[in-house]
């Protein structure tokens, strides 16, 4: 991530098919600190994130075609498999831990950098 210096790394799987995305990462016990899932997007636009079947907290990052971010969302675990959704706009989502996004100074405005 860069907005004035490069920020934070972050290893992630990447999830470009609706199959894939709605899985997200549901099927996983945790998640390294560094580590996320980066949702790729046909189209821009408001895309979605459910915490159904959760077991730990995450930072939404959405990104626009230009990889700018445009909205960051606080998803903590789900209480009583009560689930939430969160929204935002974009052509990317990128999950990581919660907090990770506090910890290394990222802020709307920033921009995401990877390779597909």
């Amino acid at each position: 991530l860069t907005g004035a210096q490069r920020r934070g790394p972050v290893t992630a799987a990447v999830a470009r098919t609706a199959p894939r995305r709605e899985l997200g990462l549901s099927a996983a016990d945790s998640m390294p600190s560094t580590g996320g899932m980066l949702f790729v997007y046909d189209e821009g636009g408001t895309h979605q994130y459910d915490t159904q079947d959760m077991a730990f907290g995450l930072d939404l990052v959405y990104a626009d075609s230009d990889r700018t971010i445009t909205a960051i969302r606080d998803a903590p675990a789900p209480a009583n498999d009560e689930a939430t959704t969160y929204a935002g706009e974009g052509n990317y989502m990128l999950a990581v831990t919660a907090e990770w996004t506090e910890k290394n100074g990222v802020a709307v405005g920033d921009t995401l950098e990877f390779s597909l």
